[in-house]
This record gives C-alpha cells, structure tokens and sequence, in this order.
C-alpha cells in the first residue's frame, strides 16, 4: 500500500505542474485575444503595453522598462 502512496504523489506534482502550465497558456491567450481587440479599436498605447506587460509575466518572462521615462504611465515590476 505505500508503495502505492508514492506513486500517488509523484503523479500529484506532475499533474499540478501541467494544470499550472495550461492556466497559464489559457491566461496568455486570452490577454492575446484583449490584446489585438485593444489595436483593433485604436485604444492607448500605455494600456496596450500593459497588457503585453501582464501577458508576459503570465508567460513567466522577466518584465523590465528598457529606457526610463519619467513620464512612463507603466508599474515597475
């Protein structure tokens, strides 16, 4: 019966892993979708950016601001 246990287990982290995995590509697909709707009808470009900015930390992506601007509209993350 232990020996069961640990199989259990070890099947619990790789489903969870994969159930993480397909959150998250659901998540970015849907910004996508948010996203080319924003372009489409010409809304801002800072809530476009953030939007971009959100899809690739979903993605898990290193988020940084390449050139500081003072006047930048965007969170530091």
């Amino acid at each position: 019966m232990c020996e069961n246990v640990a199989v259990t287990w070890s099947q619990y982290d790789t489903v969870r892993d994969q159930i993480e995995n397909d959150v998250r590509h659901k998540i970015y697909d849907e910004l996508k979708e948010v996203i080319e709707y924003s372009k489409l009808h010409k809304l801002s470009d800072q809530f476009i950016a953030g939007l971009e900015c959100a899809q690739s930390k979903v993605i898990g992506f290193k988020v940084e601001e390449i050139e500081q601007n003072d006047q930048s509209v965007l969170f530091d993350i």
